[in-house]
Order: structure tokens, then C-alpha cells, then sequence
């Protein structure tokens, strides 16, 4: 996929937006709100219909966004350490080297989103579909992926030392030069239909079995695109 972070520039239309209107009430209604670089720290956000809206660098920090709809929002280098997002729509947004540190994103929808090198540490992505999802270099150390649907994910040099990938669906996921030797709950068949190469970092059991050898061999000799 080889996306990059876009341009942040702010928006020409006025001043960046301090706090959100009357508190950020949940169920608010603030699509294309313009939030550009705001401080937004422990918002009340949940439900918000936040469709379009401008959060490019904004500090969204301990924000409650459970459930709310992100589509079309603009969140390149947000600061979402420790936000609440469970059920959160986020599909096709851009959120490359956003910081998610320990957000919990339990059931939200990250379909084809951009992560390009996203800060994921610590968060939970206890089933969340990130079908398709663009998360190349992202950092997954400690991540709680279980049960995470990752079909078609580009997930090449990401880094996932001690996450959690208990059912997690990695079929046709791309798991080249990703480093995933010191994980919790991989098993051979999660990874027997994926996108290997000898550079994809596996626990010794998984490494190991015959499906994976032949997977990794069958990439590598798939000529490039």
C-alpha cells in the first residue's frame, strides 16, 4: 500500500477550536467541526456524530469517543493516548503516527484505515475489524489483538513483542519483516494463509511447523507486483 502520513496543515476557514461546543456533550452533532491542534483531554464525545470533522494534532487524550462516528474525520498525528473508542467507526480514516498508546478500540471499526506507523502500544483491539487496514511499521508491543479480524491487513514491519493475538484472523494479512517471535496465542494455522517471508519473525513452534515453511517459501518465490 506504501501510504505516507498526509500534509497537516490547518484548515483556511478560521481559528482552531479550543474546546468543543457546550463541553462536548455525547450524541453531539459536530460534524465538520474544526479542531485543528485543539485540546480536547478527557472530552465527552460519546456517540458524537464527529463525521468530517477536523482533529489534525489535536490532543484528544483520556477522550470518551466510545461509539462515536469518525468517518471522514481528519486525525493525522492526533494524540489519542488512552481514549476510550470501543465500537468507534473509523473506517477509511487516516490516522498515520497517531499515538494510541493504551486506547481501548474493543470492537471498533478500523477497516482500511491508514496506521502507517501508528503508536498502538498497550491498546486494545480486542475484536476490532481492521480488515484492510494500512498499518505498515505500526508499533503493536503488548497489544491486545485477540480475536481481532486482520484479513488483507499490511502489517510489514510491524512490531508486536508481547501482543496478544488469541484467535486473532490473519488470513491474507502481510506479515513481511514483522517481528511477532515474543507474541501470546499464535498459532501455526493463523498464519498458514498469510503473506510470510524469511524475514517475518516467529516463535520457534510456529517457525517450526511444515504449513508455515511452505507458506514462507511459496511467498518468496511469488514474483513481485
Amino acid at each position: 500500500m506504501g501510504r505516507g502520513p498526509t500534509a497537516g496543515e490547518p484548515p483556511r476557514s478560521g481559528p482552531p477550536t479550543s474546546r468543543p461546543p457546550g463541553g462536548g456533550p455525547g450524541n453531539a452533532d459536530l460534524q465538520d467541526t474544526q479542531f485543528w491542534k485543539a485540546d480536547l483531554r478527557n472530552a465527552q464525545f460519546r456517540g458524537a456524530r464527529l463525521r468530517g470533522a477536523i482533529l489534525q494534532r489535536a490532543n484528544l487524550r483520556n477522550a470518551h469517543l466510545r461509539g462515536a462516528d469518525l468517518s471522514e474525520a481528519e486525525l493525522v498525528a492526533a494524540d489519542l493516548k488512552h481514549a476510550d473508542l470501543r465500537g468507534a467507526n473509523l473506517r477509511h480514516r487516516e490516522l498515520p503516527e497517531a499515538s494510541l498508546l493504551d486506547a481501548d478500540l474493543s470492537r471498533a471499526h478500523l477497516g482500511y484505515a491508514n496506521l502507517w506507523h501508528a503508536d498502538l502500544r498497550g491498546a486494545s483491539l480486542h475484536k476490532a475489524d481492521l480488515q484492510h487496514a494500512d498499518a505498515q511499521g505500526a508499533d503493536l508491543r503488548g497489544a491486545d489483538l485477540t480475536g481481532a479480524c486482520l484479513q488483507h491487513a499490511d502489517l510489514s514491519g510491524a512490531g508486536f513483542r508481547n501482543a496478544r493475538l488469541q484467535d486473532a484472523d490473519l488470513r491474507h494479512a502481510n506479515l513481511a519483516e514483522a517481528d511477532m517471535r515474543r507474541v501470546e496465542g499464535l498459532e501455526a494455522a493463523q498464519v498458514a494463509c498469510a503473506l510470510l517471508d524469511g524475514r517475518t519473525g516467529l516463535p520457534a513452534d510456529v517457525a517450526a511447523d511444515p504449513r508455515v515453511k511452505e507458506r514462507i517459501r511459496a511467498s518468496e518465490e511469488r514474483p513481485p507486483q
